[in-house]
């Protein structure tokens, strides 16, 4: 048929074949090796830090006439745990 074409293409896309290499975590040399094979662990180091876990949103007048929503922190930022205090986190 004109028009059509079993091979896939779109305007400005490259399709590659996918490099089987070594696992970039563990170093396996053909990249086999499954999600099982590697324990990944995040170790928080006592720290003075808290992680905040949702934005922190307050009302402050922007001008003398507008009262408006600021963020003051976003959500996955870590802070000091003296400026948790002051936002009444902890």
């Amino acid at each position: 048929m004109i028009g059509r074409s079993d091979s896939i293409h779109i305007p400005g896309v490259t399709f590659l074949q996918p490099d089987f290499g070594p696992c970039s975590i563990c170093g396996h040399p053909t990249g086999d090796c499954t999600g099982e094979d590697h324990i990944i662990t995040f170790v928080d180091e006592e720290s003075d830090d808290v992680l905040v876990k949702e934005d922190i949103i307050q009302r402050r007048w922007v001008t003398p006439n507008h009262l408006g929503k600021v963020l003051v922190v976003a959500a996955g930022t870590r802070i000091s745990r003296s400026e948790a205090e002051k936002l009444g986190l902890i």
